[in-house]
């Protein structure tokens, strides 16, 4: 995290932190533990030497690779083999589309395609969705799916906040997905560009392009 401390970022919750009714997910703030790690690895019914853990990456992202590599250090630490596979963008794709073939562990940056917890909620844990890059946990809860259908059927902003909070609880503790931290993205554009200058949560200007505009008076004027 230090390493990208100049984009500020933040420790996660379940869905971005400037979203509405966002809670902390424990533990709080999240630090390297090898002790605690051990205690709970020996509660498993599974010997950590008889057992490899696939943690799948995408291929070309450096961060990625970092990151695996970070993680694949500390798990030896206590005892953890973790194999590292990086094929690239369509066959990891391919391959997280079921059980057999997703790894382990996967690694995704997730944003929000829309400015409500309710994406994260549906995309990533609505038994419905299950299976693919945003919900390789194989997980079908039916009481998140009634949880998230609640909560898309009341117009009580306040309501659905609470059913949110109540997700985040239960979606914590089953532990479907880790989020390690909450990393912004900073964009940088010619003045002549005109569209958002203000912070939002939704994918990025890479891929919203039709939220911006090229004046084309203003980019004579600057010789462009």
């Amino acid at each position: 995290m230090e390493r990208y401390g100049v984009l500020n970022p933040q420790e996660g919750g379940t869905y971005l932190a400037s979203l509405p009714g966002r809670i902390s997910v424990p533990p709080i703030p999240r630090k390297q533990d090898l002790e605690k790690a051990r205690e709970e690895l020996a509660l498993s019914k599974y010997d950590p030497k008889d057992v490899t853990v696939e943690f799948h990456i995408c291929a070309g992202l450096s961060e990625q690779e970092e990151m695996a590599l970070l993680l694949q250090a500390d798990m030896a630490k206590i005892g953890v083999t973790v194999e590292i596979s990086a094929p690239p963008w369509p066959q990891y794709a391919a391959e997280c589309d079921a059980p057999e073939t997703s790894g382990n562990l996967i690694l995704m940056k997730f944003p929000s395609a829309y400015p409500s917890p309710d994406f994260t909620f549906y995309a990533q844990y609505y038994p419905a969705n299950i299976g693919g890059i945003y919900a390789t946990h194989w997980y079908p809860d039916e009481e998140v799916g009634q949880l998230i259908d609640k909560a898309r059927a009341t117009f009580d902003f306040d309501e659905r906040i609470e059913i949110y909070r109540e997700l985040q609880k239960i979606i914590g503790d089953l532990a479907l997905s880790l989020l390690p931290f909450e990393m912004r993205m900073v964009f940088t554009a010619q003045d002549y560009l005109i569209g958002p200058r203000e912070t939002y949560t939704m994918v990025g200007p890479t891929i919203n392009m039709h939220n911006f505009r090229i004046n084309l008076k203003l980019k004579a004027q600057m010789g462009k």
